[in-house]
């Protein structure tokens, strides 16, 4: 649909083949008079705001009608392809750091991009091919995956904010079964924990935020619903683990507890990153609320 025959002057804010691409930057195929635009899977008719073509992944998504787009929601969900909607969300105090740090893990193979939502997309670097399983094609399904969305908290914290339970790098949150039969995979990460253990135990940087990423996602394609500290946890952190040959699990952490507070239970929490006899802080938590044994 087109605004035509009162303004037909040409200047420099625009030209004809560039305003040719309009939402979410589709081509307007003029030929044969249809004006639609082209979203690859489908067609879509912007003067009647309907698909002329069904949803060529309709049988996965049977709740839905087969010409809806973005589950009726396309605020919440993006489909630059026409083929489902797509979400990898980073949030938090330290998103950018967090997003930074995976780029850089996946920089020879994927190159990402990030929206002001937090929405991340990926495409394959030119000449790559990725191996089936490896970490990158994971991260990128995570990015295409119509059905799970992959939210990660980036936070400067030393806590999970649901459970206030201290955590190292990252945190499985487990994954929630929409109505809708999409499934919302959460992860906890803190950029700052990660790059001090990466330095340490000398990994790439970023590997650990992807790990964290894949993790997520392999919960919520193979154990939809699952808890923190589950049995489906351990499943997705050893496949993500084996999903990246970068990965160093010969360290561990340590904390030391100090200045102890017996009638309120509190106490000053130093965390170590360990790798034999060597150790370097990681964070130190003050008046951190003690477990009692």
């Amino acid at each position: 649909m087109k605004h035509k025959g009162y303004n037909n002057i040409t200047n420099s804010l625009g030209n004809s083949t560039a305003q040719k691409f309009g939402y979410n930057g589709k081509e307007l195929n003029e030929e044969l008079g249809l004006q639609w635009h082209d979203f690859d899977a489908r067609n879509y008719d912007a003067s009647l705001g309907r698909w002329m073509n069904i949803d060529p992944l309709a049988e996965e998504f049977y709740e839905w009608s087969p010409y809806n787009f973005v589950y009726n929601s396309p605020i919440r969900f993006i489909d630059p392809t026409g083929m489902g909607p797509q979400d990898v969300i980073i949030n938090g105090e330290l998103a950018d750091e967090a997003f930074s740090q995976l780029q850089k893990s996946v920089s020879s193979e994927l190159t990402l991009t990030i929206d002001k939502k937090g929405k991340v997309r990926a495409t394959v670097n030119e000449g790559v091919t990725l191996e089936e399983g490896s970490a990158a094609s994971h991260l990128l399904k995570a990015t295409e995956d119509s059905k799970r969305i992959v939210n990660v908290d980036a936070t400067d914290k030393n806590t999970v904010a649901k459970s206030g339970n201290l955590f190292t790098g990252g945190a499985f949150g487990g994954s929630t079964v929409n109505d809708d039969g999409s499934i919302t995979a959460t992860q906890t990460v803190n950029p700052n924990h990660t790059k001090i253990k990466e330095d340490f135990i000398g990994q790439k940087e970023g590997v650990t935020i992807l790990h964290e990423v894949v993790e997520a996602y392999i919960g919520a394609v193979e154990s939809p619903g699952a808890k923190p500290n589950s049995q489906e946890y351990v499943s997705a952190h050893k496949k993500a683990n084996n999903s990246d040959s970068r990965r160093n699990i010969s360290f561990g952490y340590k904390p030391e507890i100090s200045n102890v507070n017996y009638t309120t239970l509190r106490g000053d929490v130093t965390m170590y990153v360990t790798k034999g006899r060597k150790r370097k802080v990681l964070y130190k938590e003050k008046n951190f609320k003690l477990q009692k044994k």
